[in-house]
């Protein structure tokens, strides 16, 4: 996949909702995650797919101690049952969330203690009409895919979300009502 390289994503995104060209949505995250402490150094891969199935790296990342000096946990897509996701080319979707984001974010499923949830706060969203590639907000190159979608809750702080995984976590606001 030939991506196009943005070297600012905050401008990106502030110019084609200005021109139009990106609209904001906003959704709340609803499926769970299975998480654990990381290992400083450990290497994760995160892995999607593009509109036609291709497995997309999205990125690369190691585990790192934040600000809190405890390292980052290792969230993995799972179903409702806790159960890891694999999608149709073998791969695990796993990504890495600061120690920080993670307390903040996210809170153990009293039903199933090896599940947590987000908190669930609505979140903005745009969702893009070109593969891209940008520094993310932990610093790492990440590559989205066409119909992906980018987190714009806080502008300073916006990172990417594949329409795959999208579409299979989250649920649409509309005038404060979930439309799916």
């Amino acid at each position: 996949m030939e991506a196009k390289y943005i070297e600012n994503i905050k401008e990106y995104v502030e110019k084609n909702l200005i021109d139009g060209s990106l609209v904001i949505i906003e959704a709340i995250k609803v499926a769970p995650i299975r998480a654990r402490k990381g290992n400083i150094g450990e290497t994760i891969i995160s892995w999607s797919v593009d509109q036609n199935g291709n497995p997309v790296k999205e990125k690369e990342a190691k585990v790192t101690i934040d600000v809190t000096g405890e390292t980052g946990w290792i969230a993995t897509k799972v179903d409702n049952d806790g159960s890891p996701i694999i999608d149709q080319n073998g791969n695990y979707n796993e990504w890495i969330i600061p120690n920080e984001t993670f307390l903040k974010n996210y809170e153990q499923d009293p039903d199933n203690p090896n599940l947590f949830r987000k908190v669930a706060q609505p979140q903005s969203f745009v969702q893009i009409n070109e593969d891209i590639t940008f520094n993310d907000r932990y610093n790492g190159l990440y590559t989205l895919a066409k119909g992906g979608y980018l987190n714009i809750t806080n502008l300073d702080k916006i990172y990417a979300v594949s329409k795959r995984d999208f579409e299979d976590t989250y649920k649409l606001i509309e005038d404060n009502n979930l439309i799916r």
